[in-house]
């Protein structure tokens, strides 16, 4: 003979029964289950959208590294006499630009941002420094963290920096060149070769040192030391 408990159970069963699917599912989950559910799910769509948005096409993609003048063996990092890595990243004009396209010139990696009080502070340095040996085969190319092209052009010649730079809105060259906090400025030669990776905001004078040792020299030769004028700050 049944109980009443079992009874009641299969009435709730067969009521349960004539519903929709939907609906039955909706009994059998717990409600706060579905709230963190739809929630995750919510934010992984916005998530998408946010760095959909960001991106898009100026994405930046580290690629393989060009050997040309420089031993087999040589290792890809940011120590000194390693090999740059290089990478593919889209300019403030919208054109893409390869590191590798500079060799032969010495270059100046400088990481940067509109919220970094250092960068505004050694931009203008960098930027007579650039005027001073560009005719003699130095360049400068930004590298903006993690913003858009127009915020990072904007503050750039806002500060005076009329030099290239490229984008790097997923941090992408950033967390290769292991960039914790900015500025950085990095040094390469023009066999590509890493010569200098300071952290931290420079003085003119610094940036004049190092730029007129490298342009000046061939191979080889002892660089001047530097020291940084701050420490870099994080975001």
């Amino acid at each position: 003979m049944s109980t009443k408990t079992e009874r009641k159970r299969r009435r709730q069963q067969e009521r349960l029964a004539e519903l929709p699917l939907w609906e039955r599912a909706r009994r059998h989950i717990p409600f706060t289950r579905i709230a963190v559910v739809a929630g995750v799910a919510a934010a992984t769509v916005v998530a998408v959208v946010v760095l959909t948005r960001v991106s898009g096409g100026d994405a930046a993609k580290i690629v393989a590294p060009v050997r040309t003048g420089v031993g087999a063996d040589t290792r890809v990092g940011i120590r000194e006499g390693q090999l740059a890595p290089n990478f593919d990243a889209v300019d403030l004009t919208g054109k893409r630009v390869r590191l590798s396209d500079l060799r032969g010139q010495v270059v100046l990696l400088n990481f940067y941002a509109s919220w970094c009080t250092g960068c505004a502070a050694e931009i203008p340095a960098i930027q007579r420094v650039w005027e001073r040996y560009r005719g003699r085969g130095f360049t400068v190319l930004g590298v903006n963290d993690a913003e858009s092209r127009s915020v990072a052009g904007n503050f750039l010649r806002s500060v005076g920096g009329q030099y290239n730079a490229v984008v790097d809105p997923t941090q992408t060259i950033a967390d290769r060149y292991r960039v914790k906090g900015l500025p950085v400025s990095v040094f390469i030669d023009r066999t590509g070769l890493v010569q200098y990776y300071a952290p931290g905001e420079l003085s003119e004078s610094n940036f004049d040192k190092i730029a007129s040792g490298l342009v000046a020299r061939s191979t080889g030769g002892p660089l001047p030391a530097v020291t940084p004028v701050s420490t870099p700050a994080v975001r």
